[in-house]
This record gives structure tokens, C-alpha cells and sequence, in this order.
């Protein structure tokens, strides 16, 4: 568990704001028949509509810590998640950052925990390319990854003139 952690709170507007996009983002995509990448790929819409509801509680909680206007979507642009931030939300504290093959070099993703929903926990980020370490490469996962350890990950500060 990483000592400095970035805690953000959801409002009950925010966190339903974001459920919302989420589950709109996963009905839109069934309906235009995208294909499911990575480890969900054979899960059932449940489990697909609760991961990208909880991937937008990540984006809301980091958009509204720099202040950002977001969903994307509503300005008719998509550049990343957050302005140029890709962001990787998973349910427990201690976990990995997951990064994959065709993921951006140059754009940094940052982690988020949504254990304590609706504080959102900011662990940290790291530059695409710098998280393609052939020594973060697992191929022993369901869809072959990184996994990034949190103690590898940047300090959120050390973005904060990257923003």
C-alpha cells in the first residue's frame, strides 16, 4: 500500500453522473457490436456494465482533481479518458497497474482505487512506454499484460506540472 495516496470523494451527483456514462458506454457499445478487448472479452454484460461503471467513477474522481471538464464525450472530443490521462481503476488498494501491447507510449496512466467508494484513492502514474518493461510482462494472466507494482509507480505530485 503506497503512504501518499491522493483522496478524492465522489458526491452522490458525481458518483451517479459517472455510473450513468458508464453503463451508457456499455449498452452503446453492445448495440454497435464492439468487441470486448482483454481479460473481459467472456464476461456477461453484468460484469462488462459494473467494470465500466467502475472504470468512470475513476475518471470522474481524477477529473474533478485537476479540474477538468468531463465526460469527453459531452465536448465531441475524445483525446483520452481525462484530457490526455489514461486511467486504470481497479477495486482494491494494493493492486497493479494493468498496461497492454497496444496501449499509448506517450501518455501517462494512472492508477486509481475505488475500494472505499465513494473515495476514490489516486495511487499513482507512469508513462506509457516506461510501463512496457519487458520485466512488468506477465503471460501467465488471462489476456497477457504488464502489471505495473504500485512502488514503481510516480508520485502524483510529480505530475501535477504535466497537467
Amino acid at each position: 500500500l503506497r503512504l501518499l495516496m491522493t483522496k478524492i470523494t465522489l458526491s452522490i451527483t458525481e458518483a451517479i453522473h459517472a455510473s450513468m456514462i458508464g453503463t451508457t458506454r456499455r449498452i452503446a457499445a453492445s448495440h454497435k457490436k464492439f468487441k470486448q478487448k482483454h481479460e473481459l472479452k467472456k464476461a456477461d454484460m453484468h460484469m462488462q456494465i459494473a467494470r465500466d461503471v467502475q472504470g468512470a467513477w475513476g475518471e470522474a474522481a481524477f477529473a474533478k482533481y485537476i479540474d477538468h471538464v468531463w465526460p469527453e464525450e459531452e465536448r465531441g472530443i475524445h483525446n483520452g479518458d481525462v484530457g490526455l490521462f489514461e486511467i486504470r481503476t481497479c477495486t482494491k488498494n494494493n493492486q497493479n497497474l494493468i498496461l497492454h501491447k497496444e496501449d499509448f507510449d506517450d501518455r501517462n496512466y494512472v492508477l486509481i482505487s475505488s475500494e472505499d467508494f465513494p473515495t476514490m484513492h489516486i495511487l499513482g502514474f507512469i508513462k506509457g512506454k516506461d510501463g512496457k518493461n519487458q520485466g512488468y510482462w506477465k503471460d501467465n494472466m488471462p489476456t497477457p499484460c504488464y502489471l505495473v507494482p504500485q512502488k514503481d509507480l510516480l508520485e502524483l505530485e510529480l505530475m501535477v506540472g504535466k497537467i
